[in-house]
């Protein structure tokens, strides 16, 4: 199983109720409901979006572990099986993704015996302008 997870950025961040433009008298947009997407590709399979309520829970690395478990979860349930042989996680290179919850939530699927392998890939983008 080769999964990747990402969440949109500080830009793809959204606001609720969103609204094209904005009229005289309504509030600015640091003062509505911010909602953030977490995506998760697992390949051979599909598309998950997350959505989290930024001002309501904690996000960052139990964030990342939920996803991940849910799709591992999506993973066993599609394909009828009960283990996995290796697991690949692709995350972006951020601290809160290289913490020490995020290792320990690894371990603890193949302490579990749902897999035998994990391996995490941390991957950084760089644009030359």
């Amino acid at each position: 199983m080769s999964v990747i997870i990402d969440a949109s950025g500080g830009l793809g961040s959204a606001y609720a109720p969103h609204f094209n433009v904005s009229n005289k008298g309504e509030p600015s947009r640091h003062e509505l409901h911010k909602i953030k997407s977490t995506f998760t590709k697992i390949h051979g399979l599909g598309t998950c979006v997350y959505i989290t309520h930024s001002e309501l829970e904690v996000e960052g690395a139990n964030l990342v572990l939920e996803s991940l478990f849910e799709s591992v979860k999506q993973f066993l349930d599609k394909r009828k099986v009960r283990t996995i042989r290796n697991l690949y996680v692709q995350l972006d290179n951020v601290n809160s993704n290289k913490c020490f919850t995020v290792i320990a939530g690894v371990a603890a699927l193949i302490v579990l015996g749902i897999v035998k392998k994990v391996k995490v890939i941390y991957y950084t983008f760089s644009i030359a302008v």
